[in-house]
């Protein structure tokens, strides 16, 4: 569990601009620390109850359950590093941008060719495209061949056979 001395909004702040394996990285570190205090506090207890006389003691009622404090956070921090320079962030800020426009443009495209899409001249859509010359209407775009199809030739790379 996450101690309540953690502000997770400011360890937001702080950690701007690192990347979801630094942030990974951080507190997989902070949560190790955790532990390995817990299981030092844990033989220390076993410990001193052997001192006090008890051979063999019933550790059952001894939980040490860590709590990741700010304290273990504040120790992964000082060894964090950001992986990625804020230059490369704005490249990929850049190119996720582009992908977004661009997927934008290929859904408005695809609408076409859907039943009910501008070109199918329903209700309600764009009228269809015009005759070209000749008096032919345009025709839709072709399926695409599918790669699964299997050959004229059968098939013959003995790959099921």
């Amino acid at each position: 569990p996450v101690a309540p001395d953690v502000d997770i909004p400011h360890m937001a702040r702080i950690t701007n601009g690192f990347s979801g394996a630094d942030l990974t990285e951080i507190c997989q570190k902070a949560v190790r620390l955790a532990i390995s205090e817990s299981i030092d506090a844990f033989l220390k207890e076993r410990q001193r109850r052997i001192d006090g006389g008890d051979e063999h003691p019933d550790m059952k009622d001894y939980d040490p359950v860590a709590s990741v404090t700010k304290r273990h956070f504040d120790f992964a921090l000082s060894t964090a590093r950001r992986s990625v320079k804020p230059e490369d962030v704005l490249v990929y800020e850049e190119f996720a941008r582009s992908m977004r426009q661009l997927s934008g443009g290929i859904a408005r495209d695809m609408q076409r060719y859907q039943p009910g899409g501008p070109a199918s001249g329903r209700p309600g859509t764009a009228p269809a495209a015009p005759p070209a010359a000749g008096g032919a209407a345009p025709s839709a775009p072709p399926a695409p061949a599918s790669q699964f199809r299997p050959s004229a030739g059968g098939d013959d790379d003995g790959m099921y056979d």
